[in-house]
């Protein structure tokens, strides 16, 4: 910190500007950024370090929300977010979760909708079409699906079933 309030002293960093289009609710904006790593060039005698890729859980959408959140990380005492060890022991790479964009694209959406997260210990894959609540626990294993047709929200709990092993539960 004593080097980075002495480099402020000497004016502006020259930081590297990355420019990224998106369309947020059918609007098409410009999100502009910076890269902390073009930082580097802006100090004399600098090193890097080697972090473990297991000490990287980025969040940018709902999906690594609730992937977070599941029984697949795990909070360690010091507050850092890895994989459940059962998870690699089994040698299972990250969960691949796919929401309905429909419903769960807001933050605030996604918590309305899930009262309970899913155990995502034994899944590979997650998939929700239309609206569930998920109102009740259950687990998920291997590659699950739930499609809701209707236009009605459809709340877990009704389906009075606990585990989903390899199976599309489609409501119509």
């Amino acid at each position: 910190l004593p080097s980075l309030k002495k480099r402020l002293e000497e004016g502006r960093m020259k930081l590297s500007l990355i420019v990224n289009p998106k369309n947020i609710e059918g609007m098409d904006v410009y999100q502009l950024e910076t890269a902390m790593g073009s930082a580097i060039g802006n100090f004399s005698k600098t090193k890097g370090i080697i972090i473990p890729r297991t000490r990287f859980a980025p969040v940018k959408k709902c999906e690594d929300i609730l992937i977070r959140r599941s029984d697949s990380y795990i909070l360690q005492e010091d507050y850092s977010l890895i994989m459940n060890p059962k998870r690699q022991k089994k040698g299972m790479e990250e969960n691949l979760v796919t929401l309905d964009e429909k419903f769960y694209k807001k933050i605030s959406d996604f918590e309305k909708r899930f009262i309970h997260y899913p155990s995502l210990i034994d899944s590979i894959s997650f998939t929700v079409e239309g609206e569930f609540i998920f109102d009740s626990p259950i687990i998920l294993k291997g590659n699950v699906t739930f499609q809701n047709k209707s236009s009605q929200p459809i709340r877990i709990s009704s389906l009075d079933k606990k585990e989903f092993i390899d199976e599309t539960v489609s409501i119509t």
